[in-house]
């Protein structure tokens, strides 16, 4: 991730603590509760994701996280769908109405298939994350949400990365 120095040495800490520096060039946030969410500066984030099924609980909890925003953030989807469809799309826009969401124009969509469900259930018994055995069009989502997040990563190096 970056790791500029060793967090559990102590001296290097205190040598590169400076307020200017970043010890990370990507940070992956994984919130469920708005009290949590305004702990992190997400507003000035170069990118904010909201990921997403479409079952009932995960629209309202994803929703409810955002109810006392006081600035809108924009928020590009990523949905998880057995089929994406323009109907479930609509309605979350609509439930999201009250919120200060602006979304973006593009949504990444990862169709759940149920031979990704056992991989997945593998991953975590096993504790780590293997590539091989996800479908084609998982794997394709996947690059494009990488390259979404690193411009200057091309397609060829990612999708290279994930069979290693």
């Amino acid at each position: 991730m970056g790791l500029t120095y060793d967090t559990n040495d102590e001296e290097d800490d205190k040598d590169n603590n400076s307020e200017n520096k970043d010890p990370y060039d990507y940070v992956l946030i994984d919130v469920d509760s708005g009290e949590k969410l305004e702990t992190f500066d997400i507003k000035n984030a170069e990118k904010n994701y909201f990921v997403t099924t479409f079952d009932m609980y995960s629209l309202k909890k994803g929703m409810n996280i955002f109810q006392n925003l006081q600035e809108p953030i924009t928020l590009t989807k990523i949905l998880f769908s057995y089929q994406s469809s323009k109907v479930e799309e609509e309605y979350l826009n609509f439930i999201s109405m009250p919120y200060k969401i602006n979304w973006n124009e593009y949504n990444l969509y990862f169709k759940i298939l149920g031979e990704d469900n056992r991989v997945f259930e593998d991953n975590q018994r096993i504790e780590k994350i293997r590539f091989r055995r996800l479908s084609p069009d998982f794997k394709s989502t996947l690059s494009y949400v990488v390259q979404d997040i690193n411009k200057s990563e091309s397609m060829m190096k990612i999708k290279k990365a994930m069979k290693d």
